[in-house]
């Protein structure tokens, strides 16, 4: 029996107890069969047990106004634009790889991706050594693409900056295509203009899918919002940001590394720089 059906009957046994004995005081009254200082003791009893009745109905009454003018102001929110100030967080290095322990597909698309190599290097090594796939797309080093990315960011003259960004994340990519798990399953291509969003797409595709979008800011010192998209939630704009990152890798060119300089994800680590 529930905590309701318990209450249910508790309720039930109290009003018949309340009703019995208010019928059997006026049955003792109209008989005379006790004294009338026994029947007004008993009359009183009777009213404190209505009196009690009537309270904890009441309590409950408020008790379930309470409830009903809850779900009504969740309702009200349901209706309610959510704030951007709740939907934006923070870009934060590697964003969206926090859940990818068993994806099966990762996909990233940058600038630089200096500080997301870093930070999901081990989650990248774990989803090839599972038999998934890994496609990565950062700007060409070698085009006009860091100079733009240094005008972009407040600092025109800044383009070897990005320069070397780029090759360091290119020897953390060369270490991972030297991963025996890698094969063909490791895909990495070299942009020819600087995109405007960085992308971190997972398992594309399946039902728990998501996409990470974080916008760039023009100022390397100012904060750049991210947002999260899932296929389940938002199936609107998951199919656009996943047309997005497939627009950014058609027109990206494949890029085919040699075996690498480092041995261990730890060197490879070493080498890496924390910017992106």
């Amino acid at each position: 029996m529930t905590a309701r059906s318990r209450e249910s009957v508790w309720r039930s046994v109290q009003a018949y107890l309340t009703i019995g004995s208010a019928v059997g005081v006026s049955l003792l009254g109209l008989l005379s069969v006790v004294d009338q200082t026994v029947v007004s003791g008993a009359t009183l009893a009777v009213l404190a047990l209505v009196t009690f009745d009537l309270v904890s109905g009441r309590r409950q009454a408020q008790r379930a106004d309470r409830v009903v003018q809850g779900l009504a102001g969740a309702m009200r929110d349901l209706g309610r634009p959510r704030s951007f100030d709740e939907t934006l967080t923070v870009a934060a290095p590697a964003t969206g790889l926090g859940a990818t322990r068993a994806a099966r597909s990762i996909g990233l698309v940058g600038v630089t991706l200096g500080r997301t190599a870093r930070t999901a290097l081990p989650d990248l090594e774990r989803c090839l050594a599972s038999g998934g796939t890994v496609r990565v797309a950062v700007v060409d080093p070698h085009g006009d693409g860091p100079g733009e990315a240094a005008r972009r960011h407040g600092v025109p003259d800044g383009a070897a900056v990005f320069e070397h960004r780029l090759q360091t994340t290119v020897d953390v990519l060369r270490y991972l295509a030297a991963l025996p798990a890698a094969g063909d399953r490791l895909e990495i291509r070299l942009i020819p203009f600087v995109p405007n969003v960085a992308l971190t797409v997972i398992d594309r595709g399946a039902p728990h899918g998501s996409v990470t979008v974080d916008l760039y800011a023009h100022r390397p010192t100012a904060q750049e919002p991210s947002l999260t998209v899932t296929a389940a939630r938002d199936p609107h704009w998951y199919a656009h940001f996943g047309a997005e990152f497939d627009q950014i890798w058609a027109a990206a060119t494949p890029l085919v590394l040699t075996t690498p300089p480092v041995g261990t994800a730890g060197e490879a680590a070493e080498r890496r720089t924390v910017d992106h």
